[in-house]
């Protein structure tokens, strides 16, 4: 059947261009029925593709010759950006694109080492992941600027590669076989993996997994499917996006639950007027755990329980690190609600916690908090730390009292109490 493809160019530019450039890889379909010639990836497309992009714009990470960029196009994306690392091989895609008459922007652009400066709607990262030096490091990069979804290619373990590699190292093939059933990152070995330096690491669809949902709090579910190349497999991920989150945080048996029970039923009409919260409206309600467990992508307003002590006495450290405050980067309107309570009171509540008895772990955080709260300066330190980070996001700032009935405090008045916390 004659592919009939609208072109400029003549059929005899068309077989000079593939004769010419040689190229391959990606096997692309040209006017009057010719190609490029490489592997047909018409079963990878479908699989990424399963999701629509019209209207959307779309990164393609590593675009080669352009063919998935092309396929976006096809689909009705409004805006295509293809980046590589090969400044030829990006020369041969603005040709490619041209001869079928594609608008499509070309980049040369390193990932790893160059800034991206815009958002996108979908990212393609297809068939690269195991060739950067730090492919973690990349995957955080790209979910900070997209907007929806990322869709990855990866290679597992299992692929023929890495399958030599381990058994270079002696795994049996019964042990090959179950590794995907594991977390496992593979690290390459050049010499057995591949004369050149290209191929580093490879994810298992559960290490791929525990990544994106168990380490990361921003996507709200993750669709994994076979790619049907190489026995490699495709990760869709799907970032949640939330229209207003109010994080009502506070320290640990400072009020939290209650305040939110009394905002929920519409008994403080002052606060909930000043941070724009009325109760008749749908809100979700969650916390840094309930939250994995809601899979709409898509969340108009929620009130989100936050422990401002996730970070302490934790390998996490800083806000910045805490997956469970990740939700703050998919909201378009965030704003805090931080509550005081006086350190007597909340003392009080852990020494009841400790009479009532508890497991052994559970038993030294409560004792780790106790000691916290006796010591002012390093509560103080703590509450600076949460407000920093608030304003280094832009949450819009507010502070309720909760030791008796809850009350707006102006920020001046917080200030005042954290100070006279330090002087204690």
């Amino acid at each position: 059947m004659i592919n009939r493809i609208e072109t400029s160019w003549t059929k005899e530019q068309v077989q000079d261009l593939i004769k010419r450039e040689k190229l391959a890889y990606q096997k692309i379909d040209l006017p009057y029925g010719l190609s490029t010639g490489g592997k047909d990836r018409s079963a990878t497309s479908a699989a990424v593709f399963a999701d629509e992009v019209k209207g959307k714009s779309v990164l393609d990470v590593g675009c080669f010759l352009g063919y998935f960029c092309h396929e976006a196009v096809r689909r009705g994306a409004s805006r295509v950006v293809g980046i590589d690392v090969d400044e030829n091989r990006l020369r041969q895609a603005g040709l490619v694109a041209d001869c079928l008459g594609m608008d499509i922007e070309f980049r040369l652009l390193d990932i790893e080492q160059d800034k991206l400066t815009e958002q996108f709607d979908v990212t393609l990262m297809l068939n690269v992941l195991h060739h950067f030096r730090n492919p973690i490091t990349v995957i955080d990069k790209v979910i900070a600027h997209t907007r929806e979804r990322i869709i990855l290619e990866v290679a597992s373990p299992s692929s023929a590669r890495p399958g030599k590699l381990l058994k270079s190292m002696g795994a049996s093939w019964w042990a090959r076989r179950r590794l995907d059933r594991l977390p496992l990152i593979v690290v390459g070995r050049d010499w057995a993996v591949n004369r050149g330096n290209e191929q580093k690491y490879f994810f298992t669809p559960s290490a791929l997994t525990h990544l994106l949902m168990e380490q990361r709090g921003s996507f709200s579910r993750l669709e994994l499917k076979t790619s049907g190349f190489k026995k490699r497999y495709i990760g869709v991920a799907w970032k949640r996006h939330v229209g207003y989150l109010l994080i009502i945080g506070g320290t640990t048996s400072s009020g939290k639950s209650t305040l939110i029970s009394r905002l929920k039923q519409g008994k403080l009409p002052e606060v909930a007027e000043a941070i724009d919260m009325d109760a008749r409206d749908n809100w979700i309600y969650t916390d840094a755990v309930r939250i994995r467990n809601i899979e709409t992508e898509n969340i108009q307003k929620a009130v989100y329980h936050y422990d401002l002590l996730r970070t302490f006495k934790s390998d996490t450290y800083t806000y910045s690190r805490e997956q469970g405050i990740d939700v703050l980067d998919c909201a378009d309107k965030r704003s805090a609600v931080t509550i005081w309570c006086d350190p007597d009171v909340m003392c009080q509540r852990q020494q009841t916690k400790l009479r009532k008895g508890m497991r052994h772990w559970r038993e030294r955080r409560v004792k780790d908090v106790l000691a916290l709260y006796k010591d002012g300066r390093q509560l103080a330190q703590q509450y600076r730390k949460w407000i920093a980070y608030c304003r280094q996001k832009h949450v819009q700032l507010f502070f309720v009292d909760c030791t008796d009935e809850p009350r707006l405090l102006t920020e001046s008045e917080w200030d005042k109490k954290v100070k006279s916390l330090e002087r204690a």
